[in-house]
């Protein structure tokens, strides 16, 4: 018994690796700046809630608005 569940969690990390590194490459950092813990708590509590947010937005037009705004805060280098 023991055998299976290291083995299901060994399964599950490999899984959850590769889907860190999907994300990461989809946002273009790389995959151990998930594993770090810099970010503050608020940091991530306003992350979750710019998700959430992002989640919402039904139109692309809306979506194209955010991030033209984003864009503009940080000074308009940020470009896929």
């Amino acid at each position: 018994m023991t055998d299976m569940t290291s083995q299901g969690d060994t399964k599950y990390d490999l899984r959850a690796e590769e889907m860190l590194r999907r994300i990461a490459d989809a946002v273009g950092v790389p995959p151990a700046i998930f594993r770090e813990s810099r970010a503050t708590e608020a940091e991530l509590d306003q992350t979750l809630e710019m998700l959430q947010l992002w989640a919402q937005l039904s139109k692309s037009s809306d979506r194209r608005k955010l991030l033209a705004f984003a864009r503009a805060l940080i000074g308009g280098n940020a470009h896929p």
